[in-house]
């Protein structure tokens, strides 16, 4: 070997000693500061995401505590139908109403609904169809979908009922019981409201999450996913089971999480509105200034992040299904209430108390000689006179 190449090998050596000694320095002022570890780093990203996780299951554990809270309660309820008694439900008579109690107002209008309330009543009780042929169409139809509710025996019988809300409450219900999807055709508005009920209600508790798939309205979908204790994976498509993430824990932060907790919602429509909510000192806004809030917007599949027009119609249940109630049956029973209300538990009714003995009917004994004014009327006794 020649001193050239001695020369070269030398050279060779004496950089590959000095990488490795500067290599160790290195190592070993890295290790003092702490930043060499023989465990693996973990960076801010998967920090945030282990604390996703850890609240998603918190989220998890709660819905499936409550899901086998309401299953267990569902079948104590089934059980106890079998075996109830029918007397159980009878009212004691103060709440009872009578035709002894009709005879008491003083209004002839609200006299005459009273005694007609009371006989549409017996009617339906009896289940006698031809019966409700006797009254007006607003009394006729509430008796015929009262029967048509009990008897469930031919959806087609809701034909007969003329007032249009009624006649869908009606179909309604005959779609839910028989679980027939199809008979929503027939409604005059809110058919897919109607489809997608039916298929919520009739999936029930611990049912398939996957025959939530093709339910649209949020309402409905939110109420079939929460209902099981499947995993949203099984739904088998990235959008839905992000659909499902985000209605299923939207509403459970909102009442139990915090803003940090807003980015476990995969949809930005849901951690946008989540993380408003809790800057709004936990106030929904109206965002896009819609005139609908951002609340309702989520809640009606509506954008509450874009201005729609749309958003005011959809503000209100596209099915309507609460308007039902507005009919003279509801109307009359809602007035009344105050015939069978004893506020003062003396044994006069509100409306006797005012109407009639002109005694308060919040104070058991209104002239104060330590009997009750219920008492001293069923005894012939002026409840007003000590």
């Amino acid at each position: 070997m020649n001193k050239g190449n001695q020369k070269i090998i030398i050279a060779l050596v004496l950089s590959i000693t000095f990488l490795i000694l500067l290599g160790g320095v290195y190592w070993y002022l890295n290790k003092q500061r702490g930043e060499v570890s023989s465990e693996p780093q973990v960076t801010p990203n998967e920090e945030e995401e282990a604390a996703h996780n850890e609240a998603k299951n918190s989220f998890d554990e709660k819905l499936k505590s409550r899901n086998d809270e309401i299953e267990k309660k569902n079948e104590e309820y089934a059980i106890k139908q079998k075996s109830v008694n029918k007397d159980e439900y009878i009212l004691p008579k103060k709440y009872s109403l009578t035709a002894g109690d009709c005879t008491k107002i003083v209004d002839e209008e609200l006299k005459s609904d009273c005694r007609t309330y009371l006989r549409v009543s017996e009617i339906v009780n009896s289940l006698d169809r031809e019966a409700c042929d006797g009254y007006s169409t607003e009394w006729r139809d509430y008796c015929v979908q009262q029967i048509n509710f009990i008897k469930l025996d031919n959806w087609e019988d809701c034909k007969e009922i003329e007032d249009e809300l009624m006649y869908d409450w009606c179909v309604k219900k005959y779609s839910i019981e028989k679980n027939d999807t199809t008979l929503c055709n027939y409604l005059n508005s809110g058919v897919g409201a109607c489809v997608d009920r039916t298929k919520a209600i009739n999936n029930g508790w611990g049912g398939d999450i996957k025959e939530c798939a093709d339910i649209v309205k949020t309402e409905y979908f939110l109420m079939c996913v929460n209902q099981t204790n499947d995993e949203c994976s099984l739904l088998e498509d990235e959008y839905l089971e992000k659909r499902c993430e985000s209605t299923r824990y939207y509403g459970m932060i909102l009442n139990e999480g915090n803003k940090e907790d807003c980015a476990m919602l995969p949809l930005d429509t849901y951690s946008k509105t989540c993380e408003m909510y809790f800057d709004n000192n936990k106030e929904h806004i109206d965002f896009d200034g819609d005139g609908v809030n951002n609340g309702m917007e989520i809640f009606v599949d509506t954008n509450p992040l874009i201005a729609e027009e749309e958003a005011k119609e959809h503000a209100w249940y596209e099915d309507r299904w609460g308007e039902v109630f507005d009919n003279i049956y509801f109307i009359t029973f809602e007035k009344l209430q105050s015939l069978l209300i004893d506020t003062d538990d003396d044994g006069l009714r509100d409306y006797e108390e005012v109407e009639i003995y002109k005694t308060d009917p919040k104070v058991q004994d209104t002239d104060g000689d330590k009997y009750n004014d219920g008492e001293e009327v069923n005894n012939s006794f002026d409840p007003l006179r000590a």
